[in-house]
């Protein structure tokens, strides 16, 4: 089977709470991660705390920006989930092509904290953006994460939930 190409949006926690070794595994899981990636596929990055910030958009698996990128991530502040998922959708449908897999990878260690705090408003944007085709997966990363919100979200996304009991 011919897959078609991936455009992969990864929101990953950087709240002060991955600080150590939960951003150190994150940052491997993904370089690891991007490794495996076709030439065609394309990954873009985003990182939130108190909020969200694009580190990387449309770029190849291979590419070194990607690397830097990933390298880039640290952990400090609050977790604004919502700000993170909904600017991970906004990249993800800014750079969706009708013939490519669209989808967002959510990694969290942990719930809301800051931002809108309404789980009902989470599922609702899964359930919007998987009306327009962009499928959602979550990883939800240590003990302290919800994972009813998680399981909800990928549910709603179309996608899977993980869980990683730690880092390691």
């Amino acid at each position: 089977i011919e897959w078609p190409p991936l455009h992969l949006t990864v929101a990953v926690d950087t709240s002060g709470s991955m600080d150590g070794a939960p951003i150190e595994h994150v940052r491997e899981g993904l370089l690891r991660m991007a490794e495996g990636l076709r030439a065609e596929d394309r990954v873009s990055l985003v990182g939130f705390g108190d909020v969200a910030t694009v580190l990387a958009e449309d770029l190849a698996g291979d590419s070194a920006q990607l690397q830097v990128a990933i390298a880039s991530l640290h952990a400090d502040g609050s977790t604004n989930l919502y700000d993170g998922l909904r600017t991970a959708y906004e990249v993800a449908f800014d750079r969706a092509e009708p013939e490519d897999q669209n989808r967002v990878l959510l990694l969290s260690d942990g719930q809301a904290t800051t931002g809108l705090l309404g789980d009902d408003r989470l599922v609702e944007l899964a359930t919007d953006y998987a009306i327009e085709g962009i499928g959602l997966s979550t990883v939800g990363m240590g003990l302290e994460f919800d994972p009813t919100l998680m399981r909800s979200l990928a549910e709603r996304g179309g996608g899977a939930f993980y869980f990683l009991e730690d880092h390691a």
